[in-house]
C-alpha cells in the first residue's frame, strides 16, 4: 500500500513539470524573442506560439501583408522563405513599409501558413511595424 501511494505521487509530481515548462515559455508576452527568419524557417516547432521579433523585407500588396528573407525572395515570391503576417488594427498604414526592411513583433505559427499555405508559416497579432 506504502509503495502505491509512492507511486502515485511520483507520477503527479512528475506531470507538473511539463505544464509547468510550457507556462514558463509563453507568459512573458511583454518581451518579445529576437529570431532571424533563417532560423525560424528551419526549426519552426521551437517557436511554435512565442511572441517574437524578426528583421525581413516587408511587403504590403492589396491587404496582404508578408515578410520575406530577402529582397530578391519577394521579387521571385519565394514563399518558403516567408511568413504571413495577420496585423492589429493599431497598425496603421502598412504600405508605407512596403519594400523595406522592417522590424516585426507577433505570435508565430508554424500551423497557419498564410491565405493559400504557400508561405514558411505566419505570425500573428503583428502589433509593431516599423522600418529597421
Amino acid at each position: 500500500m506504502k509503495n502505491g501511494i509512492i507511486y502515485i505521487l511520483a507520477i503527479v509530481f512528475l506531470l507538473q513539470f511539463p505544464i509547468y515548462s510550457v507556462g514558463a515559455e509563453t507568459s512573458n508576452l511583454s518581451e518579445p524573442l529576437p529570431v532571424s527568419l533563417i532560423s525560424l524557417i528551419a526549426n519552426p516547432s521551437k517557436y511554435q506560439g512565442h511572441y517574437i521579433r524578426v528583421v525581413g523585407y516587408f511587403r504590403y500588396e492589396e491587404g496582404d501583408a508578408t515578410v520575406y528573407l530577402s529582397k530578391d525572395d519577394a521579387k521571385h515570391y519565394n514563399t518558403k522563405n516567408c511568413l504571413w503576417l495577420y496585423l492589429v488594427k493599431k497598425i496603421k498604414n502598412p504600405e508605407k513599409f512596403d519594400g523595406t526592411f522592417a522590424i516585426i513583433q507577433g505570435t508565430f505559427s508554424s500551423a497557419d501558413k498564410g491565405r493559400w499555405q504557400a508561405c514558411a508559416g505566419s505570425m500573428k497579432s503583428v502589433d509593431r511595424l516599423e522600418k529597421d
